[in-house]
């Protein structure tokens, strides 16, 4: 041949390819056509409204609604259980001070301290002063590590009580208007 060659099997393969794709398209038009007719809902007026009234848009506003008031109401009773809360910190503190001698020279010394505290507090929200009620309790160490040493202090029970500052109008035991 003059110029061009011509390559039977590619040609076979390409047409090959072509009808087998033709094939396909018209095969799943077919299949789907019979899967949408095989799929068609039928309903009866109640199947209607119970769906209409399980899905519809309110109905999910509602639903949804209801779920965050739950949760807000379950934060609100838990904002008022007891609270205990343990509390702990310790404090290394590495220096070198400049201590004054007798003799009015300062000599530069090396001091390692540390100090640890532990406090155990047990508190109680008040709904009708919006306040709180809590008892403390609390032990501090202190570690001189170049002597060796140690010393405590505690708090053996401290109790405190705190209110809102501003009453809002309905809560106000001295109105304005009164007497």
């Amino acid at each position: 041949m003059n110029g061009i060659d011509f390559d039977y099997p590619f040609f076979m393969k390409k047409n090959i390819f072509i009808l087998f794709y033709l094939f396909y398209f018209f095969y799943s038009l077919t299949t789907f056509s019979q899967s949408a007719q095989d799929s068609a809902l039928v309903l009866t007026l109640g199947k209607a409204i119970d769906v209409a009234r399980k899905q519809s848009p309110d109905t999910l506003v509602a639903r949804h609604s209801f779920r965050s008031q739950y949760w807000n109401y379950c934060y609100f009773k838990a904002n008022y259980l007891p609270s205990l809360t343990f509390t702990s910190t310790p404090n290394f503190n590495h220096s070198i001070n400049p201590i004054t001698l007798p003799n009015g020279t300062s000599q530069y010394v090396q001091q390692n301290q540390l100090m640890t505290d532990a406090n155990l507090s047990l508190s109680q929200n008040v709904t009708l002063t919006g306040g709180t009620f809590s008892v403390q309790s609390g032990i501090q160490r202190l570690d001189i590590l170049d002597d060796k040493s140690y010393s405590y202090k505690t708090n053996a029970i401290l109790l405190t009580a705190s209110m809102m500052p501003d009453l809002p109008d309905e809560l106000s035991i001295c109105s304005t208007g009164g007497w």
